[in-house]
C-alpha cells in the first residue's frame, strides 16, 4: 500500500497513475534501478499527494501515467489531476523543478496516451522544466519498444542533471539562464539518442520460439553471435530470499485502499447456442445490501489462477515437495531502504502454493529483465546466448516475434530452456501481481444484485489460438457449483456442463438464506473469504462466492437526465450494459406514466427519450443475445430501433454494425446537433477506430463535407463528453 510522499524528502520523486497496475510496475523497476545506481529517489501513487504543496516541494519530478476511457485518469491519478489541472503558475509556481514524463496508451484508441500528454502540457504551463523528452509507449505494438529505452535513458539523465539541481537548491540565484539549460538538455538527448543507434548488422529468428528448440534458434541467430557486445537490460538486486519453515510468518495487518466484499453467485444461464463458435454466460450475483451501482457501473473480481498451470510451474522449478510449506519472507535491507516490507501484493500468502495461485500473474509474458536474469544462469552455452539475445536491445524484433506477439510465460521459457534457475526471491521480484478483471455491470440496480456478461475465453475458434481465460474459467466453474446445487447433479467438469445445460434457461438457487457481511479485504484472500462464507452461509454455498469492489470511475453511466436521446453500440458481448440501459428506461418510463416519478428541472425534454441500439454478431440463430428481450423492449416502447448486422450469415443486408453506421449518420448527426443526444460504445478496442471512420464518412456524405470536416464535429462531441466508450 502506498504511503502519502512528504515534501522534500528524496532528490527524486516517481509519482505513478496506473490502472492495471502496469505504470506501478514501470514506475517501481526505474525506481529501484535508481536506487541502486545511487540516486536518492522514492515512488508513491499520485493520490498520495494530499495537497500541490507536496509537488512544490520535490526537486526533481517523474510523472508515469496510463491512459483510461475516453482520455481519463486512472482511479488512483483522478484526485491528483483534478488538483493539478484547477491550478495555475500564480498558485502552484514550478520553474524550480525538472520533471520528466512517461505516457502508456494504446494507438487503437483515438485518445492515445492522454493523460500522458496532459501531464506533460500541464506541468510546462505550470512553469516546469522538462529535463528529458517525452515517452508514449504504445500497448498495440508493445510497450516495450519505448519504455525500455526510456528506463535506461532516464537514469542517465538525472545523474547528469541531479548536481545542478541540488546547487539550484541550495542557492537562491540562479546564474544559469532558461536558454543556456535548455541548449544543455538538448545536447545531451542528441548525445543520448546518438547512442542509442545500432550500426551492427541484427540478426533475427525465423521460426516461432514456441515451437522451436534452442538450438534452432541458435542456429538462426549464428553461432558466431557475441553476446558480450550486447546492451543488457540492467538486472537490479533482489529484494528479498525466502525461506521455508514449520510455521506462518507473522506480517500483522494486510491493508488494502479498495472496499472488498464477497459477491455470491445466485443464478446464471448461457446465452448462445451450443454449436455456436463462442459461449457467452450471463452471471448474477448477489450483493450486501444498500451495495450503490447504475448500469454501467463497472466491478472488478478477484480471480485464482488455474490450477494446471500453477501446478505446472511448481513442477518445472521442482517445488512440489515444499509447495504447501509455510513461506518466510527475508527482506534485505539496501542503501535505500533500510527496513523494507513484504510488498503488499505477496503479504496475505503463506504458501509457495497460495501465492502462485492468487499472488502472481504466472501468465504475465516475461519482460526483458527477467530473460537477462535468466540468461546469466543458463548453464548450457547456447541457450545462454539465445536469452541474453532475445533480452538485449539487439533482440527487440524478435523478442516481439519469439515472445511477446506468440504470449509466451514464464513456465513456457524454463521449459525451453530448462538449464536456467530462478530463486523464489527473483520470481517474485520480476513476476507481477495478479490484477482483478473488470466488468460492466448488465442489470439495474434491483434486490441488491447485479449481472454480468462475458464470453468464455479458450473455445476454440477459426481464427484465435485456444488459450483458457483466467477469471472466465473461474466463473465457469462457479456455473458448474451452482448448477449442481440448483438441478441436484453430480457433474464433474464444465464440458458435461455445456452438454446438459439449455440456451437461456436459468439456473438459480434461493438468495434469501444468504446474509453476506460487507468486509474490506485485500484484493486475494480465499482462505480468509472461505471462512467468512463457511460461518454465515454453511460449506457448500462458499464454493460460489467472488471477491469483489465497485470502481470509483463512473464513466460510462447514462445520463442522470432520462429525457436525453441515447444512441448505443455494442457488438458482441458489447450489447450486455446497453440491455441494462434499456430496462433502466423502461422502468423510469413506466414510473413518470405512473406520476411516481419526476423528470428532472434540467431536463432537455418532457419524455422519456429515444433509444438507438445497434448490434452485430456471427452468426443470427447462435449468436443473438439477449434476443427475447429486445424484442420486449422494442414492444414496450424503451427502444426507439434496433439495427442489427450478422458477419457471417449468408444473405444478410448489413454484415458489419459500420454498415448501418454510415447508413444512419443523418439521423446520429441531427440527434447529437439538434437534441443533444450521447453515443456510448462498448466493445473490442479494435472496433472503435471502424466505427469512427463509418461515422465521419456518412456524416460527410449527408452534409457534403470532406470527411476532415466530418472528424472535426465528432471531436467536438467527444470533448463535450458526449461520446463515450467501454472497450477491452
Amino acid at each position: 500500500m502506498s504511503q502519502s510522499f512528504p515534501p522534500t524528502q528524496h532528490d527524486v520523486v516517481l509519482l505513478f497513475g496506473s490502472e492495471t497496475g502496469t505504470a506501478e510496475e514501470i514506475c517501481r523497476d526505474i525506481s529501484k534501478n535508481m536506487q541502486q545506481a545511487g540516486i536518492d529517489c522514492e515512488c508513491y501513487e499520485m493520490n498520495k499527494a494530499k495537497t500541490l504543496m507536496d509537488l512544490r516541494n520535490e526537486k526533481i519530478v517523474i510523472l508515469i501515467s496510463s491512459t483510461t476511457g475516453e482520455g481519463e485518469p486512472p482511479e488512483n491519478a483522478l484526485k491528483f489531476w483534478k488538483m493539478l489541472n484547477q491550478a495555475t503558475k500564480e498558485t502552484l509556481d514550478l520553474s524550480k523543478q525538472r520533471f520528466a514524463v512517461l505516457g502508456l496508451g494504446s494507438s487503437d484508441y483515438d485518445n492515445f496516451c492522454a493523460m500522458g500528454k496532459n501531464f506533460y502540457k500541464k506541468m510546462l504551463d505550470l512553469g516546469g522544466q522538462c529535463f528529458m523528452e517525452p515517452g508514449f509507449a504504445d500497448d498495440a505494438t508493445g510497450l516495450e519498444a519505448v519504455v525500455e529505452p526510456w528506463a535506461e535513458r532516464i537514469i542517465s539523465a538525472v545523474e547528469k542533471i541531479l548536481p545542478e539541481v541540488q546547487k539550484d537548491w541550495k542557492s537562491s540565484a540562479d546564474g544559469e539562464s532558461k536558454e543556456s539549460k535548455e541548449s544543455k538538455e538538448d545536447d545531451e538527448s542528441r548525445k543520448i539518442k546518438e547512442n542509442d543507434k545500432e550500426t551492427s548488422e541484427i540478426p533475427s529468428i525465423s521460426i516461432p520460439l514456441r515451437d522451436a528448440t534452442h538450438r534452432d534458434l541458435l542456429i538462426s541467430l549464428g553461432d558466431d553471435l557475441n553476446v558480450d557486445k550486447l546492451r543488457l537490460p540492467r538486472t537490479g538486486v533482489t529484494s528479498m530470499t525466502v525461506e521455508f519453515g514449520d510455521e506462518e510468518q507473522s506480517r500483522g495487518v494486510v491493508e488494502d485502499v479498495n472496499t472488498w466484499f464477497a459477491a455470491e453467485l445466485i443464478a446464471y444461464r448461457c446465452l448462445t447456442a451450443r454449436n455456436a463458435v463462442k459461449r457467452t454466460l450471463e452471471c448474477r450475483f448477489k450483493l450486501p445490501a444498500h451495495t450503490d451501482f447504475r448500469p454501467g457501473d463497472s466491478f472488478a473480481m478477484s480471480c485464482p489462477n488455474i490450477r494446471e498451470e500453477v501446478e505446472r510451474m511448481i513442477k518445472v522449478m521442482k517445488l512440489t515437495d515444499v509447495k504447501d510449506k509455510p513461506l518466510h519472507f527475508i527482506m534485505l535491507p539496501s542503501k535505500k531502504n533500510k527496513a523494507p516490507t513484504i510488498p503488499h501484493h505477496l503479504k496475505p500468502y503463506h504458501t509457495l502454493s497460495e501465492v502462485l495461485t492468487v499472488g502472481l500473474d504466472i501468465r504475465a509474458i516475461p519482460k526483458k529483465k527477467l530473460l537477462r536474469v535468466l540468461g546469466d544462469s543458463a548453464k548450457d552455452e547456447d541457450e545462454r546466448k539465445t536469452l541474453l539475445f532475445l533480452s538485449s536491445s539487439f533482440g527487440a524484433r524478435d523478442y516481439d516475434r519469439a515472445i511477446r506477439n506468440p504470449k509466451m510465460n514464464l513456465v513456457d521459457i524454463l521449459e525451453k530452456f530448462p538449464s536456467s534457475t530462478l530463486t523464489l526471491g527473483q520470481l517474485f521480484d520480476l513476476l507481477p501481481p495478479l490484477q482483478p478483471r473488470s466488468y460492466s455491470a448488465c442489470s439495474p440496480n434491483e434486490d441488491n444484485t447485479v449481472s454480468f456478461v462475458f464470453n468464455i475465453v479458450g473455445t476454440d475458434t477459426p481464427d484465435e489460438e485456444k488459450s483458457t481465460g483466467v477469471c472466465t474459467s473461474y466463473l465457469e466453474s462457479l456455473c458448474l457449483n451452482l448448477y449442481n446445487i440448483a438441478a441436484q447433479s453430480i457433474l464433474s467438469d464444465v464440458e458435461q456442463l455445456r452438454k446438459a445445460e439449455k440456451r437461456n434457461e436459468w439456473y438459480a438457487i434461493d438468495p434469501e438464506p444468504l446474509e453476506l457481511t460487507r468486509l474490506i479485504l485485500s484484493p486475494h484472500l480465499p482462505r480468509h473469504i472461505h471462512c467468512t462464507l463457511r460461518k454465515t452461509v454453511g460449506t457448500v454455498l462458499s464454493k460460489l462466492s467472488v471477491p469483489i469492489f465497485r470502481r470509483e470511475i463512473a464513466s460510462f453511466r447514462p445520463p442522470t437526465d432520462p429525457t436525453v436521446p441515447l444512441i448505443v453500440i455494442g457488438p458482441g458481448t458489447g450489447i450486455a450494459p446497453f440491455y441494462a440501459f434499456a430496462k433502466e428506461r423502461l422502468l423510469i418510463k413506466r414510473a413518470v406514466e405512473a406520476g411516481t416519478y419526476k423528470l428532472p428541472d434540467t431536463a432537455v425534454g418532457n419524455t422519456v427519450g429515444p433509444l438507438f441500439v445497434f448490434f452485430g454478431c456471427r452468426n443470427e440463430l447462435r449468436d443473438f443475445i439477449f434476443r427475447e428481450e429486445w424484442e420486449e423492449m422494442l414492444a414496450q416502447k424503451a427502444v426507439s430501433w434496433m439495427f442489427t448486422a450478422f458477419s457471417r450469415d449468408e444473405g444478410s443486408d448489413h454484415k458489419y454494425v459500420q454498415s448501418h453506421i454510415t447508413q444512419q449518420a443523418p439521423v446520429i448527426h441531427n440527434l447529437m446537433a439538434k437534441h443533444r443526444a450521447m453515443i456510448f460504445i462498448c466493445g473490442s478496442v479494435h472496433i472503435l477506430q471502424p466505427l469512427y471512420n463509418a461515422l465521419d464518412q456518412g456524416i460527410a456524405e449527408s452534409r457534403n463535407i470532406s470527411v476532415a470536416e466530418a472528424k472535426q464535429i465528432r471531436d467536438a462531441w467527444q470533448k463535450d463528453g458526449r461520446i463515450r466508450s467501454e472497450l477491452w
